[in-house]
């Protein structure tokens, strides 16, 4: 699947690997892993106060794991439309528990028939 997106990552994945030849997929997780947390406490903030200062907050953070996701991606050699395009069809035709107490909701795990 050709798309806006898949060119995006194209551009993006070819800069990160001009701007960074010596990344590692260890180095790019563990980035990764670091902009998880600076969303999760932009999007405290947010919810604390919803002013225009924390929404932008949440809006480059979220920015910035769109662009390690393609950075990802196009280092393995995927594209993450066509990625995410697959694993959602088979989410909707998942059937999904009530939230837990953290507010996740887990899907009813199907039987294997062997």
């Amino acid at each position: 699947m050709v798309s806006i997106l898949s060119e995006y990552q194209k551009w993006i994945g070819e800069w990160n690997v001009s701007t960074f030849p010596d990344s590692t997929l260890s180095g790019h997780m563990a980035h990764l892993e670091l902009e998880i947390n600076e969303l999760s406490e932009a999007v405290t903030a947010y919810c604390n106060n919803s002013s225009d200062d924390n929404k932008k907050s949440v809006q480059m953070e979220a920015a910035d794991i769109l662009i390690m996701l393609l950075s990802l991606s196009h280092k393995i050699g995927f594209d993450l439309l066509t990625a995410a395009s697959d694993k959602h069809r088979i989410l909707k035709n998942r059937t999904w528990n009530p939230p837990d107490e953290f507010g996740i909701h887990h899907h009813i795990a199907e039987d294997i028939v062997a």
